[in-house]
């Protein structure tokens, strides 16, 4: 049996009548762009997976007891238990909590770029942001002021450790430059290429079904990354006459 902490608050409850249970979803949108919203709803059966649930009334260990998809958000459906692992509604009937889709964050990241030897060209240089696994976050070109400008979504999906949300999670990327395959010992056109890989972190919380960086959404981080160029033109030689 695999046991789980959750840190959640319960969105909407059931109600048993007779032999059956409705289901009471809360607070959900009626209209978006001026027309009126239908739901969706499915059901996926769970496996016996016990979960604490820390409520401001205290800690309530439940088994979840179905997962419900309404309009792309996840909602599990959870029974309380007894001191004796046996189901307890009692007065308090099973709830519902969202804690699979909390809205994703934007994050810019901003690293930067410097060419020694002559002006930066928009678009000129690639880079590429990539995790600790090689997986690709986001490919960026710098601006004629050197600026590169990551932009990169993490969601739900993201901040999942098995089958479990985080509250909180750091991601570590690393960021290096794009070297074409026609330059010769990391040199083309006069331009030699950076070989530098540069580092950041980025801590993503979710703080009330909102995922955040610094508490902004969206959020805009400076990496403190510089990839410097050096441009050294080539050398030309002038053709000298002499006459005797």
């Amino acid at each position: 049996m695999e046991e789980r902490t959750l840190h959640v608050k319960l969105v909407a409850q059931s109600i048993d009548i007779g032999n059956y249970t409705t289901y009471v979803f809360e607070n959900l949108d009626k209209f978006a762009n001026g027309q009126e919203i239908k739901y969706e709803i499915t059901e996926d059966e769970v496996d016996d997976i016990r979960v604490t649930l820390d409520t401001e009334e205290g800690e309530i260990v439940c088994r979840i007891l179905t997962i419900f998809d309404v309009d792309g958000k996840d909602y599990i459906a959870l029974m309380p238990l007894d001191e004796n692992d046996q189901d307890n509604a009692g007065e308090q009937a099973p709830g519902f909590v969202n804690v699979f889709n909390p809205d994703p964050v934007t994050i810019t990241l901003n690293a930067q770029k410097v060419l020694e030897g002559r002006d930066l060209v928009d678009g000129e240089f690639l880079f590429v942001l990539k995790d600790n696994n090689g997986l690709v976050w986001a490919e960026a070109r710098n601006s004629a002021n050197g600026t590169i400008a990551f932009n990169l979504n993490v969601d739900s999906a993201d901040m999942l450790d098995g089958n479990q949300i985080l509250n909180e999670k750091t991601f570590s990327f690393t960021i290096h430059e794009i070297i074409p395959d026609t330059a010769v010992n990391n040199v083309l056109n006069g331009v030699t290429y950076s070989t530098a890989v540069g580092a950041v972190s980025v801590t993503v919380k979710n703080v009330n079904g909102v995922l955040t960086v610094n508490g902004n959404n969206p959020a805009v981080i400076n990496s403190g990354v510089t990839f410097k160029n050096v441009y050294k033109p080539a050398s030309t030689i002038a053709p000298i006459t002499a006459h005797k």
